[in-house]
């Protein structure tokens, strides 16, 4: 079993068990959080007797009083659905109208280093990619897309030292970025726009291509993966695993039997249900290759676990709950314990769970490109963790029985050019008393460019003074907000 279910809850949930007649216990449940339930409602199970008979369908009964809520609230208010989105599209731009269309849509910048300074060609692995999170720079960029007067034909894509993505939600574009002396020319399939970047933006971009380029990638055996029982037995340090196919639903066994064993791969019983925890690997780098490739498990039981483990990169993966559970969800997508250089690239987190990510003493985690959508009981929380990033993610739709955004004990929290937007903190009735984000720190989490709009919440904060908001777009939020994504 899990350590965390040790931990004290809320006894007024089981009180029910002790006296003649059960007391009402609605509004308490309704308030609890969802582990809470889950934990209350098997620590009722486990009682038997039959004069404690009654009391175990009374607070049965009030469980599901509490699902049956979250369903309804969910539907009428967040219009929250399963379906897990459509893979990452590539869109050809073929002339610069095309490209100017697409520009006020993007949410972020990916900037891929290719070759060294001395012409070498680089591995693709994630220590030479990074988005561009500093506002001027993602400024000077866009100014360079929408210059069609400079056009011209299309050069060799071979002369580029970089890749850039530009990214809107679950499309992208990709150009080549070639620096020649002081200038840099981005070139696309059918035309390049040469000598439109500022020089200052131009010195900027290469400085960090120099950057990138001169990381040592760690050596990584390549395993290259398409079933679950292939998964298990290739999770260890040093190696990449490359996932095609799925989905792959997270279990401690297939048709065959239960897996071989392996010391950095444990199944844990969350009420039941298997979960699976990866512990303590190093420099392990998971990729989905081609088409997004989903991994999901049962709740009540977390969907991955990350238990003492250092360089660990999960990148183009689904990962939520297996589709038909969202309104009775009561455990979140990934969770991170005592490990650091946590990476998340280009993934998906949907509802169910109720969390995207809850983490504990985590230093380094980066989340980037993500879209993280329709969980149930909020959006993140972190506990005495360091250095923690969350660039160019889109942080959607979610119902808020908690704050959306809760950092404990934390340093070093920066969220770069995210939109945060459709949180709601009213899915339980009544006045709407939660705030966005809950910072208990001794310095305010720190948030530059993106916005913050339509959530429906008390406050942004438990005080003004507890967000760095800069060049951010913050309209239409409080407890009348309009919520509903647009």
């Amino acid at each position: 079993m899990d350590e965390r279910n040790d931990d004290p809850f809320d006894p007024v949930l089981a009180e029910a068990l002790g006296g003649d007649e059960p007391p009402d216990l609605t509004d308490r449940i309704l308030s609890a959080s969802a582990h809470d339930r889950a934990r209350a409602f098997a620590r009722v199970h486990e009682r038997d007797g039959a004069r404690r008979h009654r009391f175990v369908m009374a607070v049965a009964a009030l469980l599901m009083i509490a699902v049956v809520v979250g369903v309804m609230a969910m539907r009428d208010e967040v219009g929250a659905q399963v379906a897990t989105q459509d893979p990452s599209i590539e869109v050809e731009i073929a002339d610069p109208a095309a490209l100017a269309a697409f520009v006020p849509r993007m949410s972020s910048m990916i900037l891929v280093a290719r070759v060294d300074a001395n012409g070498k060609r680089l591995s693709d692995m994630p220590e030479h990619a990074a988005v561009v999170a500093d506002t001027k720079l993602r400024a000077g960029l866009q100014s360079a897309l929408l210059q069609p007067e400079v056009v011209g034909a299309s050069l060799p894509g071979e002369s580029a030292q970089c890749e850039i993505r530009f990214c809107a939600g679950t499309s992208f574009v990709r150009a080549r970025l070639h620096f020649d002396g002081e200038s840099a020319s981005l070139l696309f399939r059918t035309f390049s726009l040469p000598d439109v970047v500022e020089a200052e933006v131009a010195s900027s971009l290469r400085m960090v291509w120099q950057e990138l380029a001169r990381k040592e990638a760690p050596p990584r055996r390549r395993v290259h993966v398409s079933s679950l029982r292939e998964l298990v037995a290739a999770i260890g340090s040093d190696r990449t695993i490359e996932l095609v196919g799925g989905p792959f639903e997270l279990t401690a066994g297939d048709e065959a039997g239960e897996f071989p064993a392996n010391e950095h791969v444990q199944f844990n019983s969350e009420f039941g249900v298997e979960c699976m925890v990866v512990r303590g690997v190093q420099n392990l780098h998971v990729r989905a290759v081609g088409s997004p490739v989903r991994l999901l498990s049962r709740s009540p039981a977390d969907v991955i676990v990350v238990r003492s483990c250092r360089g660990l990169v999960l990148e183009g993966l689904v990962l939520g709950h297996v589709e038909g559970l969202a309104m009775s969800c009561v455990a979140p997508v990934l969770r991170c314990e005592e490990s650091s250089d946590i990476v998340v690239r280009g993934c998906e987190l949907f509802g169910c769970g109720t969390e995207a990510v809850v983490a504990r003493t985590v230093e380094r985690l980066r989340l980037e490109s993500c879209e993280v959508h329709t969980c149930r009981h909020g959006v993140m929380t972190f506990e005495n963790s360091r250095d923690l990033l969350f660039s160019g993610t889109v942080f959607r739709d979610c119902a808020m029985f908690a704050e959306g955004f809760r950092f404990d004990g934390c340093e070093g929290v920066t969220f770069a050019d995210c939109s945060i937007r459709g949180m709601n903190g009213g899915v339980a009735g009544g006045p709407v008393s939660l705030d966005l984000f809950l910072v208990r720190m001794d310095e305010p989490v720190r948030i530059v460019g993106g916005e913050i709009v339509r959530n429906r919440c008390h406050a942004l904060a438990n005080s003004k003074l507890l967000l760095d908001l800069r060049d951010v777009r913050v309209r239409d939020n409080g407890p009348d907000a309009d919520f509903e994504a647009k």
